[in-house]
């Protein structure tokens, strides 16, 4: 019988930090945020990047990479932008299966709704995931700590939608 569980890396893009999960048959093994400290210049940025993930798609044999669909709105858009490419051409150049959601589309699916919330979000991942309570208090305010833990829900939540899609596929 052949192995269809398939080991997706979940990416939740910034230039100052990545939400990043590990899913594998819709159970988290792996969440947190990585932050890009040498943040330079767009090189310098591309490269702690890269780091970052070749060694998550090492440690977990990832075969599928799922990243967040960015809108061109940002404010930080063109370093945004180029950090997203830089990760896509890492997918095809490693071979990886590629999905992008937007973040409408992630929001509908997890919480079955047209008007969801980062914090709704989170308040739905941890009553799946009791580990990560620790992080929901963050996500009321607006803080830096708002963005930081948002990223992570929301790689978690993009990572749960990617297997859960994978299965129905499957089956």
């Amino acid at each position: 019988m052949q192995n269809t569980e398939k080991t997706i890396l979940a990416i939740s893009p910034g230039t100052r930090e990545l939400g990043v999960a590990v899913v594998a048959n819709n159970k988290l093994l792996f969440y947190a945020v990585k932050n890009i400290t040498n943040r330079k210049n767009k090189q310098a940025i591309l490269q702690k990047v890269t780091k970052i993930l070749n060694q998550l798609i090492l440690d977990y044999e990832v075969s599928v990479l799922v990243i967040k669909q960015i809108e061109s709105l940002y404010a930080n858009g063109d370093f945004l932008l180029a950090t997203v490419d830089h990760i896509k051409k890492l997918a095809k150049q490693l071979k990886l299966t590629l999905y992008q959601y937007r973040s409408k589309e992630v929001y509908s699916i997890v919480c079955n709704g047209d008007k969801v919330t980062n914090h709704d979000i989170a308040k739905y991942l941890t009553v799946q995931y009791f580990e990560l309570a620790k992080h929901i208090s963050h996500t009321k305010r607006y803080s830096w700590k708002t963005n930081y833990y948002n990223r992570l829900f929301f790689a978690i939540a993009l990572g749960l939608v990617c297997s859960r899609r994978l299965q129905n596929n499957v089956n």
